[in-house]
């Protein structure tokens, strides 16, 4: 299949790439949309299907011969790509992949044993945190990350954007009850979870210990972690705060507690 020069956007082929920032493409149960060359890139280095490719015409000599041969690889110039995505781009690559299926959790703990750190996201809503906490999430080792039913899509377009590509190696599981798997997890698995909360009967994180497999809890920046969901945590945590300030951004927060508890394994 040869690459593919157009110079109009009337092709069926690039529908799915109009206007993207108005397309609720987040809440598409099958494809997700990669923009970006280091992303794009990534994703050509994995086993995962690829839908088509657009490419500015500058970058077309970065798609490997094999992602020509089996996909579409639409080849535009750069104005013409922006006037279809409906934004200034200048990331040389975008790609449709379908949404992976949710990572086989069981088979992951019993991997990892007492080693097993999950990190689960009942509530984190905001796109550019989730794709963060991705990253720092493979970054640390992470067994799993959980996004719960009130997250937002961890492969939403800019979620993936910002993970710099980790979506495509950390085992992520999308779930819709996550009160009744943190008890499952607990009940099954001995699962320790350890919810980073704002509150004075927290325990600072330097005093943190964990005796076996443990998930830390992250909330959204604007509410926390519910009640719903805190309740069936067993340790709650604080990070020492100096100079006034009482809470950090959801991934940095996220970060720090990862380095303690990847640590202590």
């Amino acid at each position: 299949m040869p690459l593919i020069e157009l110079e109009h956007l009337d092709d069926p082929r690039l529908e799915r790439y109009h206007n993207l920032p108005s397309q609720k493409m987040d809440r598409d149960p099958l494809n997700m949309i990669v923009e970006g060359k280091f992303n794009v890139l990534r994703l050509f280095d994995t086993q995962w299907p690829i839908e088509s490719v657009v490419v500015e015409r500058k970058h077309q000599h970065l798609v490997p011969r094999q992602i020509i041969e089996t996909t579409d690889v639409l080849s535009l110039p750069t104005p013409l790509i922006s006037q279809t995505i409906g934004y200034a781009f200048h990331g040389g690559l975008i790609a449709c992949t379908p949404k992976p299926a949710n990572a086989d959790l069981d088979a992951l703990i019993k991997r990892d044993g007492d080693q097993t750190t999950l990190v689960l996201c009942p509530n984190v809503s905001n796109t550019e945190n989730m794709g963060s906490l991705i990253r720092i999430a493979a970054g640390f080792g992470v067994t799993a990350l959980v996004s719960g039913e009130q997250a937002c899509d961890p492969f939403s377009r800019r979620s993936v954007r910002v993970s710099m590509g980790t979506v495509f190696t950390l085992p992520i599981v999308r779930c819709d009850d996550m009160a009744t798997l943190m008890q499952q997890l607990t009940r099954q698995y001995q699962i320790q979870h350890v919810a980073a909360v704002l509150s004075d009967k927290a325990v600072q994180l330097n005093q943190i210990k964990r005796s076996g497999p443990t998930s830390l809890i992250l909330g959204s920046e604007a509410h926390g972690i519910d009640e719903h969901w805190l309740k069936h945590a067993q340790e709650h945590t604080i990070i020492p705060m100096s100079l006034g300030t009482d809470s950090l951004n959801v991934a940095t927060a996220g970060a720090v507690c990862l380095y303690h508890l990847t640590q202590l394994c």
